[in-house]
This record gives C-alpha cells, structure tokens and sequence, in this order.
C-alpha cells in the first residue's frame, strides 16, 4: 500500500495536468472515506483477500495506520454473513437485482460487533473488485431493544386497562383492546374497520361526529362526553368518552378512551330517587343540615332543627354570616380548617370525599352557649372546584358533661393511694392504677393483659378465693375483707383491705367483670403485732415479778434461769442474758444467760460491758423502759456505738426489760 501510494505522489509530481487533477479527485475521496464513520473494506472477488480498506476499517481490524490490510473479508464475519455477500456479488450485475443490508457481525480479531454490511462490484480490466460497508449497530440494536420493551409495556398496559381504547381513523375503527370488545360484546377482529356510528346510540351519533370532526381539524385536543353505545344484542350501554387528535399510520385519527359509566348512572339515578327522602329526614332530624354558600361564610340552607337549637327561626339565619354563632376561639378554628382544606384542593391533594370533623362553641340567640360537633365537606361543581360547605351540627353539650365527669373519674382513680383495678372474671387483668401497679410490683408502662390476680395469691389465700371471696360476690354482688397479695417483683407479703364487686353488662345484665379496690395495710399490721407483741411480753414481765416477790434466796438463781427460758422461747431469740449493774452504775455484769440449741455467739462469751460506752442503751435502762426491736436496723440515728456492737455480737433482735 505504501509502494503505491509513492507511485502516485510521482504521478502527482510528474505526471500530465489531467493525470494530477484525477490524483487531487482521489486524494478527496480517499480523504471522505478516512473520516466516515462507517468501515469500508476492498477485497478480491470472489476470493475475498483485502486489497484496501479506510481508517474506522483499520480500527475494527486493530490494524495500524499506515500498514496493509493483510486478511481475508470472509474470516472477518460469519459464515452465513459470507455466503450472503457472496450471493449478493453474484446477482450484482442483474439488474432487476438490489442489494440489501446484510445485519450481522463483525468477528475478526477477536471482536464481536452487531454490524449491517452493504455490498457493491466493481469490474476492471485486471481483476473484480468488492466493496464491502459495515456500519456499527450496536447502539441502534440497544436502543431497537428499549423500544420492543417499551412497546411491550404500553402494549400490555393497553391490553389489560380497565377503560376501553380504541383509535378512530376515517369514522372507523383502526384498533380497540379488549375492554373495548367486552363492552360492546364483539371479538376485537369484529370491530376493526366497523363504523364508529355503528356502536352509537343514534340519539348521540351526531352530538358525537361534530365532536369528531373538531378534533381532526384540530380545534380541540380533548374532549369528555358521555354518549350510549348500542352493544351486540341490541341493548344500551351508558360510556364516557374521552377524546384526543393523535397520528395513526402516517394520518390524523381519534384516540378514544371508553369508561363504562352505567354503575354511576344507576347510582346517579338512586341518589335523585333519595332526594326526597333525605329532605323529609332533614326537615325532622334533631341534628342540623346545613350549607353555605359559595363564599363560606354565609347560610344558604338550615335544616328546620335550627331553630330549637339556636332560638331563632331559618329565616332570620339565613343570609347570617356563619361566624355570628360561633364564640371567638371557635371563630378563628373554623377559619383556619377551610383555610387548610382550601390548600389541600389548591395542591391537587384533595379527596372529593373528604370529611372533616370539629368540636366548637357556638352561640344562641340569648347569648348562651353550647358545645357542638360539625362535621362538614365541601360541595363541588363539575370540575371539582369547591362551591359551598355542606355541614351537620349536633348538640353535644352532655356528652361534653359527661366526658369532664369521667375526665374526673380518670384523675380521682389514677391519684387514689389505694389500688383500683377491673379484670376478667377468671382474673385476668384489664386494667390497674399507677397506686396499684406500685403495690404489686407491676411495670409502670407495660400492658397488665396477660397478667392475673388470681396469681398474686398464696395457696391458702387461693383456696379462700374460691371457697368463700367467689360465692359471696355471686350471692351479695360483693366482697369485703383482709387479704395477703405477695409482690411480682420482690416476692414480699403485701398485706390489704379489699372490696370486691361485680360489674354487669349493660346489654345483658350478666355479670361481665369484677373491680376491686385495695388499700395496703402492711403498716398497720406490723404495728398490731408489735403493739399485741409488746402487750404479751409486758404480761410475762409482771407475771415473772410477781414470782419473785416471795422466793428464797435459794430459789433465786433458778428462777432466774426460768425466766430466761420463758422470755427467750417466747420472743423466739437464740440467746438470753441477765446482767446486774456494778455500784458504781459504769459496768454491768453477766451472771445468767439462757442458749436455746444454737451455735455460740461472740456474745456467748461476753463477761462485763462498759456501760458507758453505750449512753443511748443506758439512758433506756435507768428510766426502766422495756426495749423491743425485731431488727438492729430499728435502732435509731443516735444509737450508733449500740448499732456497731450489737452487729458485731450477732444479735438481730434484742428485748431489753
């Protein structure tokens, strides 16, 4: 290729002027097929060895420029592209004959790219020359592929619409989907190329083709009518029509959208039918019916119940400015709820079914008040603009009573220091105050259902359950009396109060729950039985002085000893002791102690105590005040040295006397 092209840089230096001007042709044309964008190969025919071939040629071959193209045409495409050209070649000469794009691929090199090759024949003296064109595909390929996805899916979406579709092309139909032939009551091949007046209702055919025709002459894009088609078997068929001017086949057609309409015409048709029948319950309703005009504020209609709720007649309210019943805080939140429904249709968010629903304080005629629930909507035209508010008001102002009461009820249960609580009547709990919930060790927050009362009880307290607490609640319709509840959380005795009845069940009177209140007693009980403690141990105090009055003096050591049994086995301790009182009042000596069958204690081997060291201790004993602690943990703040010993010692409970 280089020896040539020297050759004809020497023909273009030397050679004659039309010899040059040849070269200067084929320089530019060389040049015009460097840059297309297309691969153009020269080969041999038919043996199909590359003679030339352009640059874009060289970069599908990754040849460089500049070097021959050494390769055969045939090994750079598949076999069935091949034998294409060569059949191609073949006919070339035929002049009925003309070539077609061969779409195949390009294989040489190790590539393989989507290509559509075009082929010519050129015959010279020497030899027979082919050209071969190939253009990359690819991207059309890819997008060919989008395009097929694409109509698939508008095909499918046209297919299974709800609405019927069809297009219109010279009054005629050029294609409907099947929603169309469902309607109609034909098979989609039957309609095509039927009349379009055909299928309408003569009574609209005309109303229709003016219609028609404006499209086409393009006066109007869009239209909405609704018209009766005449269906297979002859019957009426109520359909809204929309149409729009589109292009079908290269020419202006009508695509149609068909919405069976004949449900709303019969809901139409009852809504007229219950006109009447709505105006004779507005006209006797105790609630009021009523609707204001295009600029919400004044009454345009009021339901005759107006009249005993307000104190003044429909006349005089109608043409009132709607705020004039309304208290100022009322005033400003019904302005700003059409305010924000206004915004929601101005957005394009509103529902056409919408309701809203308020609570206000509205004014009668002799300035007193009540409360009110309105619920209202907007009135809309054809085109969904709102006209007016259609509203129902009803007094509400003993439900609101009510509601402060129970209100009330809530606070007074939920600060009760007692527990409240209502269950199944198998125990199951439905609800339990935050006293209550505290009292039994239940999670503040979490829900009681799933929890059980019943299993708040000891055995015994169980078995009293159903042999005594659920008979009389059956028989008296409550209950009342002292129980013991043990804590979910510590497993400590809860001591209570309780009163137990029956909640019946207002539809049928059976009895539906039990409510309980419970008021914790623990304290009280512990001081019974410290003070019934005190009392007994008081008792056996004096009955043991009593017993000393007259003994010997050998009798005393003995009875001392008895007395220590009698304390220690009474009080339920381990270890008694008897101490006197040294002359000089600071140190006590032990000469008796009582030990029930118990290890020893470091206070076993206790001998003499300073009593100074124990000032609090002391002061007790010289006024002779008997002391009764159950726990060390009793003793007060003061008492810190005796706290200390006695902890060390082991003792856990003392009776001093």
């Amino acid at each position: 290729m280089n020896s040539n092209m020297n050759k004809v840089f020497n023909l273009k230096e030397y050679g004659t002027p039309e010899i040059r001007q040849r070269i200067s042709v084929l320089e530019r044309f060389r040049l015009l097929l460097d840059y297309t964008n297309d691969a153009v190969f020269i080969f041999e025919y038919p043996s199909g060895e590359l003679v030339d071939c352009n640059s874009q040629a060289r970069r599908y071959a990754n040849h460089q420029e500049g070097d021959d193209c050494h390769a055969n045409f045939a090994d750079l495409v598949p076999e069935d592209a091949w034998a294409e050209v060569q059949r191609q070649l073949i006919d070339f000469n035929d002049e009925t004959f003309k070539t077609q794009p061969i779409e195949s691929r390009f294989i040489g090199r190790g590539r393989n790219v989507p290509v559509e090759i075009t082929v010519g024949l050129a015959q010279t003296e020497e030899a027979a020359y082919a050209v071969a064109v190939m253009r990359d595909i690819t991207e059309r390929r890819l997008q060919e592929q989008r395009l097929r996805e694409s109509e698939e899916k508008y095909r499918t979406l046209v297919e299974t619409a709800g609405d019927g579709i069809c297009i219109v092309q010279d009054e005629k139909i050029a294609y409907a989907n099947p929603k169309v032939a469902e309607l109609l009551g034909y098979s989609t091949d039957e309609l095509l190329g039927v009349h379009f007046g055909e299928v309408v209702h003569r009574d609209h055919f005309d109303r229709l083709m003016r219609l028609y025709q404006r499209f086409i002459d393009g006066k109007n894009e869009k239209g909405v009518i609704e018209v009766n088609f005449v269906t297979h078997d002859g019957s009426s068929h109520p359909v809204e029509l929309t149409g729009s001017a589109v292009s079908f086949a290269g020419h202006p057609a009508s695509l149609v959208v068909i919405r069976d309409i004949s449900m709303r015409r019969k809901t139409e048709q009852k809504l007229r039918e219950s006109q009447a029948q709505f105006r004779l319950i507005a006209e006797n309703v105790s609630d009021v019916i009523w609707v204001l005009d295009m600029d919400f504020q004044t009454f345009a209609f009021l339901s005759p119940s107006a009249e005993n709720l307000y104190g003044m007649s429909t006349a005089e309210l109608t043409g009132e400015p709607m705020l004039n019943r309304l208290t100022p805080a009322s005033q400003v939140m019904v302005q700003q709820a059409i305010a924000e429904e206004m915004a929601f249709f101005e957005n394009g968010k509103f529902d056409p079914y919408r309701t809203r629903t308020m609570e206000v304080e509205q004014l009668r005629r002799d300035g007193s008040t009540f409360w009110a629930e309105v619920k209202a909507s907007f009135l809309r035209d054809d085109n969904d603009k709102p006209i007016g508010i259609l509203g129902v008001t009803r007094d509400i102002t003993e439900r609101k009573r009510l509601q402060d009461e129970q209100q009330k009820l809530i606070s007074l249960v939920e600060r009760s220091t007692d527990l409240i609580g209502v269950c199944t009547l198998d125990g199951r709990m439905i609800y339990v105050n935050e006293t209550g919930r505290k009292m039994i060790g239940l999670d503040p927050d979490g829900d009681p259902a799933g929890k059980n009362f019943v299993h708040l009880l000891d055995q015994r307290q169980q078995t009293m359950l159903y042999s005594e607490i659920i008979p009389a609640i059956k028989n008296q319709g409550f209950w009342r009396g002292e129980g013991t509840l043990v804590h979910m959380q510590t497993g400590e005795p809860v001591h209570v109060d309780i009163h137990t009845f029956t909640i019946f069940s207002q539809s049928t009177g059976e009895p539906a729950y039990f409510a309980t209140v419970m008021r914790d007693i623990s304290v009280l009980k512990r001081s019974e039985q410290a003070l019934t403690f005190r009392l007994e141990i008081l008792q056996i105090i004096a009955d043991i002085s009593t017993r000393f009055i007259n003994l010997e003096s050998g009798q005393i050591d003995s009875e001392i000893n008895l007395a220590l049994q009698r304390l220690g086995r009474f009080a339920g301790v381990d270890q008694c002791f008897y101490f006197v009182i040294g002359p000089d009042g600071k140190t006590a000596y032990k000469t008796h102690h009582w030990l029930r069958n118990a290890p020893v204690s470091p206070a076993h081997t206790m001998r003499t105590l300073d009593t100074e060291k124990f000032p609090w201790l002391l002061a007790r004993l010289k006024r002779f005040e008997p002391l009764f602690l159950s726990s060390v943990d009793e003793l007060p703040a003061e008492a810190v040295v005796e706290r200390e010993f006695m902890t060390a010692a082991g003792l856990r409970s003392i009776v001093f006397v």
